[in-house]
């Protein structure tokens, strides 16, 4: 039996009301945000620092212009 299905095995005993299934969750799902992370960075899909913060700076500059 693989990693994956004898968790997927655990998993299925566990009911339906057990608090465990919040933090499986919410573990589960920033273990996939960071694959995602992962993938982007590799794929050159990523922006330093800096340049994101003038671009936000930007973007605000913007929408303050707008309303007043």
């Amino acid at each position: 039996m693989s990693v994956k299905e004898q968790t997927l095995a655990w998993l299925s005993e566990l009911p339906d009301d057990s608090s465990a299934w919040t933090g499986l969750h919410e573990e589960a799902r920033l273990l996939r945000a960071i694959t995602v992370a992962e993938e982007d960075v590799r794929a050159g899909r990523e922006r330093p620092l800096e340049e994101i913060k003038h671009l936000m700076e930007a973007k605000w500059d913007q929408r303050r212009s707008k309303s007043a």
